[in-house]
């Protein structure tokens, strides 16, 4: 296992270095044919180098590519170095404008939100003012009607009804109730008042006849003494 680490990782640097001298681009060549033979031919140089680099032939073939194309290499550099520069920027500028859209949309859903809110307050405040309207209307009508009946409780004397006119429309007139019949009250004398003879026997256990029966019983017995 370290074994094969340090073999890949070998072969991570010296791709690095070989990647960097043999730059050419598909745009050195006469068709992508000629472009992908030159990539093979790189491969094989980078393989080279990792089993074996201290080969003569594959650093001879490093140094003659450095001396035959040192220009083309340069540029191609300062090329590659552009278009990653360029890259960057292209990246950053899409970061950038995902970020505003990303701020655009969170706006955009926070004056939904608001907006959202604001007509569900409006509803209920129409809501409410429509109840109270409706109360309004309610309390209105109650006081018609109050009023229509008082004025239907309204009584008008038959003196005031000849002053304003035969013809006057007068609503729902009732006359006051008729006084009461007065109640004769008849005093009758004790001794020619009527009393029930059987009433009197047992009333309060006294009897009329009694006083004459004792003052008769006591004669009796005075003229029994004088003898």
């Amino acid at each position: 296992m370290d074994l094969d680490d340090g073999y890949f990782r070998r072969e991570m640097k010296i791709r690095r270095r070989i990647l960097g001298e043999f730059n050419k681009t598909v745009e050195d060549f006469e068709d992508e044919t000629g472009y992908n033979d030159y990539l093979e031919q790189v491969e094989d140089l980078i393989m080279a180098l990792t089993s074996n680099p201290d080969d003569a032939a594959t650093q001879e073939r490093i140094r003659s590519n450095l001396a035959d194309n040192a220009e083309l290499i340069r540029n191609n550099r300062a090329r590659k170095m552009e278009s990653e520069r360029k890259d960057g920027e292209r990246i950053a500028r899409e970061e950038r404008q995902y970020r505003e859209r990303l701020m655009e949309l969170r706006r955009i859903d926070e004056l939904e939100r608001l907006e959202k809110r604001r007509r569900a307050e409006e509803e209920a405040r129409e809501a409410l003012e429509a109840l109270s309207r409706k109360d309004k209307g309610k309390g209105a009508r109650k006081k018609a009607a109050d009023k229509e009946r008082r004025k239907e409780n309204v009584q008008i004397p038959p003196s005031a009804r000849s002053a304003i006119g035969s013809n006057a429309v007068f609503p729902a007139f009732r006359p006051p109730l008729p006084p009461p019949p007065p109640v004769k009250l008849t005093i009758v004398p004790v001794e020619e008042r009527q009393i029930d003879p059987a009433l009197a026997a047992i009333a309060g256990g006294h009897s009329p006849s009694f006083p004459r029966e004792r003052a008769l019983q006591e004669l009796r017995a005075s003229l029994l003494l004088s003898n």
